[in-house]
């Protein structure tokens, strides 16, 4: 059985940005730690999550659906690093950057458009010595449904 689309979706958002590497000509190395599920860095880490929290669909017919999947992209960029802010638009200049112009050939058949969104920088919460610098992704797409054999 082949994965549910939004997983193939989350997936190719996931290599895609996995790129994000100073080698790669990016200005940081984003791509080093990417995670489809929330967790918690380490003090000194900047890592990517990658968070679907969002989809919405219309059934146009039993065997298929029209649907957009909302994603936000969310940079973990420690405080205490020299000039963190800075560090944090660098990280969302480098997200924007490897989704520009990106061919849907990348994501699975039935991608028909990705969408880049407005941005957040938002401050540390409750001590945790981290600034979030966060993306808003919009991917649209239709998933057929293969027929049920019982």
């Amino acid at each position: 059985m082949n994965a549910p689309m939004d997983q193939q979706i989350m997936d190719a958002l996931y290599l895609l940005m996995q790129g994000i590497r100073t080698a790669n000509g990016y200005a940081t190395d984003l791509g080093e730690r990417v995670w489809l599920e929330a967790g918690t860095a380490d003090a000194d880490q900047m890592v990517l999550e990658l968070i679907d929290a969002t989809e919405t669909a219309t059934y146009q017919s039993a065997g298929k659906r029209q649907a957009r999947l909302q994603v936000t992209a969310t940079a973990t960029v420690p405080h205490d690093s020299v000039s963190p802010r800075k560090t944090a638009r660098l990280a969302l200049a480098d997200m924007r950057r490897a989704l520009a112009g990106v061919s849907l050939d990348r994501f699975p058949l039935g991608t028909q458009s990705l969408q880049v969104g407005g941005r957040r920088i938002n401050p540390p919460d409750d001590g945790s010595g981290f600034i979030e610098a966060e993306l808003d992704l919009a991917i649209q797409f239709v998933e057929k449904h293969k027929e049920h054999n019982p």
